[in-house]
């Protein structure tokens, strides 16, 4: 028997990717491209790597071939459908399918869509998530899946009067439920309850509230999540009252999320909902009237709040918005209208460091800003031309220290909505822009309507310490040859206004295919190489 060498350890000459466990942790890091590569090394690799590859797929211009579906079912997990969906997939039932999602990227689906969709959910009784906002099922269908406890759908199936039955049984069992319209036109039943529904999604496109909307999320006891999304401000007043009046009374005791945009609500509404006792995580009430009161209402939340949407909010102040950031710790998400520079310079440091979503205009109006200066040489009598500091670039630099305190951030926005312009932050070096290299996650810089004067310095520097940025929006530059030279380096990393700089008519607008992982990995020449691969193993 051969003894080890003293202070030599056995594991020493072990490689960490032969244990099974090690590659189970680093096979969330990898692409799929990587997974069809690892399957390939060997035996302990193929079973290790395997279930990943399978276990989300998507189906896209008849890839991956539904044979290969069909043979990998077991390890299907979840399955999502572009476009035209197969009349095989019809007859293919999934063991472990647990989601579905249709998708239509190509226009309108066609009927036929529709009855292959039919029988695939019939063969699939296991499905316990389903969206299905481009392509709807009847109902009788959606209620023989027993197990289904999330759905999204989107569109009108047939005549819900007389399919209401399957609809409310089919409700009753949900636990997330994300619907429009629909409850406008169903009648609830008598002695109906929706003990296990948590979150639930309510749209409408008229002008009113209806009565037996308000009913249905009245008898949804545990009800955590409500997103009402009105496309009209709402002008009956008496469903609004009814729901005020329930949430007053404490109707649903676990609600901590509250999503109600564009619903005309006024500040005072708006603190009445605020003033319930329960601590709320989630308030987005964009394109209303909040106001003092409200704003006054919301402190008894600061601990809790995760995310906050105040945007087209007229008289929410700057003064509110500086407040909201240097109290709310748990903030995830903010989104409001405006603030000023000075407050941020003035005001207490901002103590959301988990921030990862910042889209608010920081207005720079009065501020005075750098100026050239000719300063002449005595001793060659030559003019040097030096840019000098102001007040206002002081204050630029205290708000881009403001920033650089948020290292999540990942989505920011200090431009302004609907095409307005004003004077903003200047993206530049020197100006500040390079304390925000501890913001390493960035993945999308939105400055419309704040023109910039940017270098190829700035725009490198962005480049380089930004490895995750994606999207650039807003105009980089005044004079359009400097702005193409700009645009032409960040097209090395990302879309710069919806371009990348690889603009092809026959694809998707970005040079690239619409699924291009599942071209490429998915090739015929890939499946001759599997299963060679495949069948040895």
């Amino acid at each position: 028997m051969a003894l080890t060498a003293p202070g030599h350890n056995m594991l020493d000459n072990v490689n960490p990717l032969g244990l099974p466990e090690i590659r189970a942790m680093i096979v969330h890091y990898l692409t799929l491209r990587d997974l069809s590569r690892c399957i390939l090394v060997n035996r302990a690799w193929h079973v290790t790597f395997l279930p990943y590859l399978w276990k989300n797929v998507a189906v896209s211009n008849r890839l991956p071939p539904v044979k290969l579906v069909e043979r990998h079912r077991d390890l299907v997990r979840s399955l999502t459908f572009h476009g035209v969906i197969e009349k095989l997939y019809a007859s293919i039932t999934f063991p472990g399918l647990q989601s579905v999602v249709v998708e239509d990227s190509f226009g309108f689906p066609l009927l036929k869509d529709r009855d292959v969709l039919c029988d695939f959910l019939t063969h699939n009784p296991s499905i316990r998530s389903l969206d299905q906002r481009r392509l709807c099922t009847d109902w009788d269908v959606i209620s023989e899946l027993t197990n289904l406890r999330h759905l999204t759908t989107t569109r009108n199936s047939g005549d819900i009067g007389v399919l209401g039955s399957d609809f409310w049984t089919t409700c009753a069992r949900l636990e997330s439920l994300n619907m429009p319209r629909m409850l406008d036109m169903c009648p609830l039943p008598n002695n109906i309850t929706f003990p296990h529904l948590a979150s639930l999604v309510v749209t409408t496109i008229s002008t009113k509230w209806n009565v037996t909307r308000v009913e249905f999320i009245r008898r949804c006891p545990n009800l955590k999540k409500l997103h009402l999304l009105h496309h009209h401000r709402g002008r009956d007043r008496a469903p609004l009252e009814e729901f005020i009046r329930l949430a007053n009374e404490n109707a649903w005791p676990k609600l901590c999320e509250l999503d109600c945009p564009n619903s005309g609500m006024s500040d005072d509404t708006i603190a009445i909902l605020l003033d319930n006792p329960s601590g709320w995580r989630v308030w987005n009430v964009p394109d209303t009237l909040f106001g003092p009161k409200a704003f006054s209402s919301l402190q008894t939340h600061f601990e809790t709040l995760e995310s906050l949407d105040l945007e087209r909010c007229v008289k929410v102040t700057s003064g509110m918005v500086q407040e909201i950031l240097a109290r709310c710790q748990s903030l995830k998400s903010f989104r409001g209208e405006e603030i000023h520079a000075n407050d941020i310079a003035k005001g207490q440091p901002w103590a959301c460091t988990t921030l990862k979503t910042f889209k608010c205009f920081i207005n720079c109006s009065g501020l005075k800003r750098s100026v050239l200066v000719k300063i002449e040489r005595e001793e060659t009598k030559t003019f040097d031309v030096v840019s000098k500091r102001t007040h206002g670039d002081n204050v630029q630099r205290r708000v881009f220290a403001q920033l650089s305190r948020l290292h999540d951030l990942e989505y920011i926005r200090i431009g302004l909505l609907n095409g307005q312009t004003g004077p903003g932050l200047e993206l530049r070096i020197g100006k500040g822009l390079e304390l925000l290299k501890t913001c390493k996650k960035v993945k999308e810089l939105d400055f419309q309507g704040v023109d910039q004067l940017m270098d190829k310095y700035d725009a490198r520097w962005m480049v380089s310490q930004w490895g995750k940025l994606i999207d650039i929006l807003g105009n980089l530059h005044l004079r359009l040859e400097k702005r193409m030279d700009l645009e032409s380096i960040f097209f090395e990393r990302c879309c710069v206004n919806g371009l990348d700089g690889h603009y092809d008519s026959d694809e998707d607008g970005y040079g690239h295919s619409l699924f291009d992982d599942y071209d490429d990995y998915y090739s015929d020449d890939y499946y001759q190489e599997y299963y060679i691969h495949h069948s040895y193993w």
